[in-house]
């Protein structure tokens, strides 16, 4: 007879018989992706072939496997909008991230400038998306005409993360310091007025 579908037992318990399984999916085909699983931890599967007719096969050997998400958040530009800072004003610098793993990601985000932290805010990504994120940062007066902004990722999930393009220097971003206007005022005569 036809195969109609396929029964997918699945349990996380090493020792339960397909009789304590859950059913998880009837796919048509034998090929099967299981979701929502946690990273590292084992699971146990039995497969019955079901018939056109309702017929089900004895359950097949049991087989494990340990599912593995690699997340990768990676900091790809850094920017202010405005494009230019106003020196002793509040501006927004942002960060473009993606995350090219194959699993979702949540991290923080720092933002230094001259090595010191600026300020820093959480990104959550699903694999393979980008997003941005962004502070608002109370720009001291004193800077230099051009300054460097630099970003970086730390991921805290439970997932396994590679190491690449976690930073990013966002390198001679303009600062629009404000004229100083200087008024000198001549002496005063010796009649208090001035000349």
């Amino acid at each position: 007879a036809d195969v109609a579908n396929y029964r997918i037992l699945r349990t996380d318990n090493p020792e339960a018989t397909p009789e304590n399984c859950v059913l998880v999916a009837t796919p048509l085909s034998p090929a099967y992706t299981d979701t929502g699983l946690t990273d590292g931890k084992a699971y146990y599967y039995y497969i019955i072939t079901v018939d056109n007719a309702g017929n089900e096969s004895e359950p097949s050997k049991r087989q494990s496997m340990i599912p593995t998400a690699v997340s990768d958040l990676g900091v790809y530009s850094v920017y202010s909008t405005p494009a230019t800072l106003a020196s002793g004003r509040t501006n927004t610098i942002r960060a473009s991230l993606r995350n090219n793993g194959s699993a979702a990601a949540d991290g923080v985000v720092k933002f230094y400038y001259d090595s010191l932290e600026i300020g820093s805010t959480n990104v959550s990504l699903s694999a393979t998306t980008s997003g941005e994120v962004y502070i608002n940062w109370d720009t001291p007066t004193g800077l230099p005409e051009r300054v460097d902004i630099t970003a970086v990722v730390t991921t805290v999930q439970n997932t396994d993360a590679t190491d690449e393009n976690n930073s990013f220097t966002g390198s001679d971003i303009k600062v629009n310091i404000p004229p100083v206007s200087k008024i000198v005022l001549p002496e005063l005569s010796e009649e208090g007025t001035y000349d």
